[in-house]
């Protein structure tokens, strides 16, 4: 393969060579996602390209080869590397390489090269992408630039808003309802391109006395205030569902308690539900033991919410000083031995599972 009179070397199917005498054309350091597209629609324009790699993807390598444009295997933060792909005649650099250093690099070092030629970056890193924007490079933001076509396609308006200079314009794409001319139908908009119904023929840049037909589409241009007068702006009505746009979301119906506690339950991890069920059981062992062996100096015995009570201030470890095991029978004092060390065992171990599931959940 020839590239501007220099004989390029094929090797394993990557093109190598140089092209430092061509000139127009533009340069492409980083074959990925991005510098695929971007040689691709660069190459559809018939603008001459020459990308730059040191270790691109071979499944990109043979789509770039059957485009006919070059790939220099060399590191784009090379001189060396520049000059082969012909840096001194380029007119534009785009650098969209995976890594943010690697093309700051690859664009400083292009900018002292070459003051004067374009430089556009795509840099994910948005502070420095403002610090490298002040030398005069162009960085776009992939996020930025995709943003308003996926809400496009959420809220199917077929509405694009643009600016150039200090106006803003609308590009609206709408489906014609009746016969007659663009001018007609659609006033002073300026029509961009008209598509027939069916999809078997389009008319690009036609007249405004150019005939259409119900079903056609019709793409035009405009001011946001005449776009909006021609009624283009509205969303296209869906085929099922529910709107989109505006409409409250259904209100969640009331579960009446039991169901709730079911479903926290069912959402519970199987340790922690294990962990509830045996301080549950440990508690109400407790409960039982107190009931059947405490007695008070006078003579009377606990009663259920009392030996509930002293468990739960046992396990917790509170010890308020209104009840003491200190005058019992022995049995019963090795039972708050008991009681205290696996009580509060099981308490450190629901509490830590508990915490861990809120975790699990919130990052969930």
């Amino acid at each position: 393969m020839t590239c501007g009179g220099h004989r390029s070397v094929v090797t394993d199917g990557v093109t190598a060579g140089g092209c430092a005498s061509w000139t127009g054309h533009v340069i492409v350091c980083g074959l990925h996602g991005q510098g695929l597209r971007t040689i691709e629609q660069l190459h559809l324009a018939g603008v001459r390209v020459a990308a730059v790699d040191d270790a691109p993807d071979p499944r990109l390598v043979r789509s770039v080869a059957a485009l006919g444009v070059p790939l220099l295997p060399g590191d784009s933060r090379l001189p060396e590397t520049l000059a082969a792909a012909g840096l001194p005649g380029a007119a534009a650099i785009v650098c969209v390489e995976t890594d943010d250093l690697h093309t700051l690099a690859t664009a400083l070092l292009v900018r002292e090269l070459r003051p004067d030629v374009r430089v556009v970056v795509q840099l994910r890193n948005p502070a420095v992408g403002r610090a490298l924007a002040a030398t005069g490079v162009a960085v776009l933001d992939v996020a930025r630039l995709s943003a308003p076509a996926v809400v496009e396609a959420c809220l199917r308006t077929g509405v694009h808003r643009l600016r150039l200079g200090a106006d803003d314009f609308v590009v609206a794409e709408t489906r014609n309802r009746s016969a007659g001319t663009l001018r007609s139908v659609y006033g002073d908009l300026a029509p961009i391109a008209v598509i027939r119904a069916g999809g078997t023929e389009v008319d690009v840049a036609p007249g405004r006395d150019h005939e259409i037909e119900p079903g056609d589409t019709v793409v035009v241009a405009g001011t946001p205030a005449d776009v909006a007068a021609a009624g283009l702006g509205e969303r296209r009505p869906r085929a099922a569902g529910p709107a989109f746009v505006g409409a409250r979301a259904p209100r969640p119906q009331r579960q009446r308690p039991a169901a709730l506690v079911r479903y926290v339950v069912r959402s519970l991890d199987r340790r922690l539900r294990l962990a509830l069920a045996a301080l549950a059981g440990l508690a109400a062992l407790s409960v039982t033991m107190l009931m059947a062996g405490y007695e008070e100096p006078d003579g009377r015995r606990m009663t259920v919410v009392d030996a509930l009570y002293f468990t739960v201030e046992t396990i917790g470890t509170v010890g308020y000083g209104d009840f003491s095991f200190r005058d019992q029978r022995v049995w019963l004092r090795l039972w708050a031995v008991v009681l205290m060390i696996v009580g509060a065992t099981l308490a450190t171990v629901f509490f830590a599972l508990l915490t861990n599931a809120l975790v699990n959940r919130a990052l969930a």
